[in-house]
């Protein structure tokens, strides 16, 4: 029989998926309405959060893991976390950086590439030497501020934990799933499909707005700088987000994107313009309402 039954816990699942096939539109939906940055603040966190109970629900609903696979699953994690951060804190070299009245110690890798992460492990900022000579000093901050953001962004939870746990939930997605097609039902067929697409659109828009909560604390440090640093390290300009514009770039983070001979699909961020759309909102915002009080 190629049919089966909807069993109540795939529905579980279909109501997460259903959340994560709107997940884009709201993201354009609230970059667009808010531009206090307060407001926008909070509306991310919440985003943030609806990304992470939908992706919990789809775990739920078809996520199958036992005991021994989790323990290694996590083990592997840690591993694989240890040996990138050997080899990051081999390659790189001290650099003070200040931030207002505080001082950052990130880390130098060669390279004349323009490059800045922070490391999920340990928080640990990186930075790129073709960055630092593209940019001025001030704009170094804001780049600095923005790796800084992730971190706050997340409180009371750490990214370490808040991404561990949504990598252990997208193994789960994915193993459910394939136990789903392996049914051979037609019905299970296309839970399984429809949940991998909707847990996709909920990890694009939790790092949609992951990263532009970072953004906005760069902002908050560092004003214009966060602006004219991401202008110049693009060579873009400020373009609105539509719903269709979001759902294009939606289905094109579902392709692998080469990126100096390596394959990013792993952590999908906002297009430059979109960010540039956002910072220059809030402000024109913040400097709105300096001249009015």
């Amino acid at each position: 029989m190629l049919v089966a039954a909807i069993e109540p816990r795939a529905v579980i699942a279909l109501v997460g998926a259903v959340m994560g096939l709107f997940g884009p539109g709201l993201y354009a939906m609230v970059v667009n309405k808010y531009s206090e940055f307060s407001a926008l603040w909070r509306v991310l966190r919440l985003l943030v959060l609806y990304s992470a109970v939908g992706l919990s629900l789809i775990g739920l609903g078809v996520g199958w893991i036992d005991l021994y696979t989790l323990i290694t699953a996590v083990l592997v994690l840690l591993l694989v976390l240890s040996l990138i951060h050997v080899v990051l804190e081999k390659r790189s070299q001290v650099m003070v950086i200040g931030l207002g009245d505080e001082v950052i110690y990130a880390r130098l890798l060669p390279g004349q590439g323009a490059a800045a992460f922070s490391f999920t492990g340990t928080g640990r900022i990186y930075l790129s030497e073709g960055l630092v000579y593209a940019l001025e000093p001030g704009e170094i901050a804001a780049i600095v501020a923005h790796e800084r953001g992730h971190t706050v962004s997340l409180k009371p939870f750490s990214p370490l934990i808040t991404n561990s746990v949504l990598a252990l939930l997208s193994v789960a997605i994915v193993m459910g799933s394939l136990s789903l097609l392996a049914t051979g039902h037609l019905v299970n067929i296309c839970i399984g499909l429809f949940s991998v697409l909707g847990a996709w659109g909920l990890w694009v828009t939790y790092n949609w707005a992951w990263e532009s909560l970072a953004d906005l604390y760069s902002v908050a440090r560092t004003g214009i700088a966060a602006y004219t640093a991401l202008q110049r390290i693009t060579g873009s300009g400020p373009e609105p987000l539509t719903p269709r514009k979001a759902y294009k770039e939606f289905l094109r983070s579902l392709r692998p994107r080469r990126i100096k001979g390596g394959v990013f699909l792993v952590n999908p961020h906002p297009s430059p313009e979109t960010r540039l759309y956002i910072i220059a909102r809030v402000l024109s915002n913040s400097y709105s309402s300096y001249l009015s009080s």
